[in-house]
Formats: C-alpha cells, sequence, structure tokens
C-alpha cells in the first residue's frame, strides 16, 4: 500500500505548530515518521546552515585565507552575507509509505537577499542582490516497534540549497571528499543518497578532517575564478555553538580544499558553499549563483 502525506506551511512565524494542527487528522504512522524526523537530529535538517545573516571579513577570516595568481580578475570583498528571510519561506513536507518504509521528502523555498561590500572604506554599507533559493533534503524511515514512535531512522542525505529557478543552477557542486585522520577517504557525488546514522558517527574530537570539492561553474562571467568556495561548521571552537565560516583554498587542479581539527562533540553539518564570482564582485544586480551542500555529521566527545 502506497500512502501519501504533504504539508506546506507559508508561514515562518506559524512553523512546526502551524504544521502540525494540519497534521491532526493524517495517519498516525506518517505523523509519528515527521515527529521521529523532527526529535532524531534537528541539526541535520537545519534549513538555512552557514549561519544566516553572517557578515565575514575575507581578510580576517580566521582559519584560512583566499588564494589568488597573478592575473587573476576577482577581487574579494570586504564583506558579505545572506538573510534568507525577508519574506516569509514556504515549506513543504511529503510522506510516502510503503509497506513498512517510510521516504520523507523536505522543501524549503526562501525569497531574501545577499548583502555584498565591495568597498573597504571602513563601513558596513553592503548592496543588495536578490536571493531565491530552495533547500532539498531525503529521510528514509523504516517501521521498529522498539523505537519510541515505532519508526526508525535508517537514511538521510545532505541538504542542498540552490536556485529556485533551474535556469540559474550554472554552479554546481559535483563531489565532496571528507577524510578523517589519515584514514581511506568517502566521497559524496549525489546529494539526494541517503546516509546511514551510524556512518556519521565515527568523529571524534580531536579528530582532523579534511574536506575536497570539486565544483563546475557555466555562468560564463570570465572571471578568474570563475567560483569561490567556503566551508561552514559548528564544531570549530569547544565552548560555543556558533557557526563558523571561512574560505576554502584553491588547488591547482581546480578543486578546494580545507582541513581543521575538531574541538566540540554533537550533531551537526559541514555546509560547503559555492558561488560565482561574479556574485560577490559587485554590489547589485540578480545575478545571485550558488549551491550548497550540507552534510550531516556527529561528534563523538
Amino acid at each position: 500500500m502506497r500512502r501519501h502525506l504533504a504539508c506546506t506551511v507559508l508561514s515562518l512565524a506559524l512553523g512546526v505548530a502551524a504544521c502540525g494542527m494540519e497534521e491532526s487528522g493524517l495517519e498516525a504512522d506518517q505523523s509519528a515518521v515527521l515527529q521521529t524526523l523532527g526529535e532524531y537530529a534537528p541539526a541535520w535538517t537545519d534549513e538555512s546552515p552557514g549561519a544566516d545573516g553572517a557578515v565575514t571579513n575575507f581578510a580576517a577570516a580566521p582559519f584560512a585565507t583566499p588564494s589568488f595568481a597573478p592575473g587573476d580578475s576577482f577581487h574579494p570583498p570586504a564583506f558579505w552575507g545572506r538573510l534568507r528571510r525577508t519574506e516569509h519561506p514556504s515549506r513543504s513536507r511529503i510522506v510516502v509509505i510503503e509497506g513498512d518504509t517510510a521516504r520523507v521528502r523536505l522543501a524549503v523555498t526562501f525569497v531574501g537577499v545577499l548583502k555584498v561590500d565591495t568597498t573597504f572604506n571602513g563601513l558596513l554599507d553592503p548592496g543588495t542582490k536578490p536571493l531565491r533559493e530552495t533547500a532539498n533534503q531525503r529521510a528514509l524511515f523504516v517501521r521498529d516497534t522498539a523505537a519510541p514512535r515505532g519508526w526508525r531512522l535508517v537514511g538521510i542525505s545532505p541538504r542542498r540549497l540552490q536556485n529556485t529557478a533551474p535556469g540559474e543552477r550554472t554552479v554546481n557542486i559535483t563531489s565532496v571528499t571528507i577524510t578523517r585522520n589519515s584514514n581511506a577517504p568517502k566521497v559524496l557525488t549525489d546529494p539526494e543518497a541517503f546516509l546511514a546514522p551510524e556512518s556519521l558517527t565515527s568523529t571524534v574530537v580531536g579528530d582532523t578532517l579534511t574536506v575536497v570539492v570539486q565544483t563546475t561553474n557555466t555562468t560564463g562571467t570570465d572571471l578568474v575564478p570563475p567560483t569561490q568556495m567556503f566551508i561552514h561548521v559548528r564544531h570549530l571552537q569547544p565552548g560555543t555553538d556558533a557557526w563558523g565560516r571561512f574560505p576554502m583554498q584553491r588547488q591547482e587542479d581546480g578543486s578546494f580544499r580545507a582541513r581543521w581539527v575538531v574541538r566540540r562533540a554533537g550533531v551537526a553539518v559541514v555546509a560547503v558553499d559555492a558561488l560565482d564570482s561574479q556574485t560577490l564582485a559587485t554590489q547589485s544586480g540578480d545575478d545571485y549563483r550558488s549551491d550548497l551542500w550540507a552534510v550531516p555529521v556527529k561528534v563523538g566527545p
């Protein structure tokens, strides 16, 4: 038997409460699946990974600085940051149950702005660009009578944020490779692939993580390099849960690399964030082009 549920919330202020009221008449299994997803690891379904509204100085990035070669035509801005919620986002949660398996598809559509300040005049007076993007994620459950609500999470995909209009998806991450210490690297090439929760728990405080990202860019703005790559993490400092954002280092083969020591335990995501260089080179225009993959992790003590 195939059962289908769609729940859309148009008000950020009402959020989960509104969706809960709409679900009061739904089948118990479908409601239990959504409740389990919300309770199990909410950080893995973070709607806006990367500190919405964060503003970072390129030159003062605490863990890395962007690398530029002679002849590069891209010049970094003084500051930039996203504000995804200038309008209430729309949310869709679709649950499909087949026998003892439940599949969930989450989507959040944002209408916001990108703030970019290209001047180094000591003042924070950025220009504004329109931002329209959608976050998509999938989850997989199996029926388990021993679980508190009768369902157990067995797979969770990264959360991908990309331009809502397909024609504007000119910047694309094609692979993310994560290496823990000197272990064999894990390569992710499909942002919709299910990751088993038990495979996300092998990292502990003190481990060194190395992330390498491959991208493509067909925007055609002729800036060199064409793409800017950043990484967002929440386990950099032992005493805070705040996001940290820093640029990844461009390698000779065109990939981007970041390396750091894990300082804080907990459930979180590592978000790799590709933007077209033109997006950060000017303070106006409708040229926001981005692709972000938020990969779920669980760090042990």
